[in-house]
């Protein structure tokens, strides 16, 4: 929580610090900021009792961000994803298709009309879920985790690449003729490669 007031403090005083210097401002006002997104995730995951396997996510997603910006330079946003994505546990010789959400909090700052923009958000919730094959079904929920991002902002288009770490709370694995879910950690570093749209209201 410290972290997050220091990270809040610096964007407040550089978005000041840059409407000052300017010496004029655009106001504050909501934005909306859709896009589409393509991710790639990697990790190990551990079963219980000792086994575990490397696995790879990747595939498309949907973006959409709603908040306030301040003199069009600091923005606080809401931040939700959707994912198309392809799941292969390569230990298990298990390929699916997979589909994932997460909801976050951003905070961020921008250049006013074009230039670099940075952010990070905290990832609130989310699940990823690969669809059963054979009777092996892995499930992952309860997602928490960090998100840094840079873009490069020319007006209404923003090009953004990001890297992320969830953890999942809750993950279990249901296989055929078992009652009883086996355990699983699963923790997956990814980059996220974006372009966004940002409209900014005043």
């Amino acid at each position: 929580m410290k972290l997050s007031k220091v990270l809040v403090a610096a964007v407040l005083s550089f978005s000041g610090a840059s409407a000052f210097a300017d010496g004029e401002s655009n106001g504050t006002g909501l934005f909306l900021e859709p896009g589409v997104t393509y991710q790639v995730g990697e990790s190990n995951i551990d079963y219980a009792g000792g086994s575990n396997s490397a696995a790879v996510t990747r595939g498309f997603g949907l973006v959409g961000r709603a908040g306030i910006h301040v003199w069009e330079r600091f923005f606080v946003a809401a931040d939700a994803r959707y994912a198309f994505l392809n799941f292969n546990d390569n230990s298990n010789n298990y390929q699916v298709k997979a589909q994932s959400w997460d909801i976050a909090p951003v905070v961020g700052f921008q250049m006013k009309d074009y230039g670099v923009r940075l952010y990070g958000g905290y990832v609130l919730a989310g699940n990823l879920d690969p669809k059963g094959k054979d009777g092996f079904d892995p499930k992952f929920e309860e997602a928490t985790g960090w998100r840094v991002g840079a873009g490069l902002k020319l007006e209404q288009v923003s090009v953004n690449i990001e890297w992320q770490r969830i953890h999942y709370g809750k993950a279990d694995l249901k296989r055929a003729g078992s009652s009883t879910p086996t355990n699983i950690d699963y923790n997956p570093d990814g980059l996220v490669a974006s372009v966004t749209f940002p409209f900014e209201f005043n």
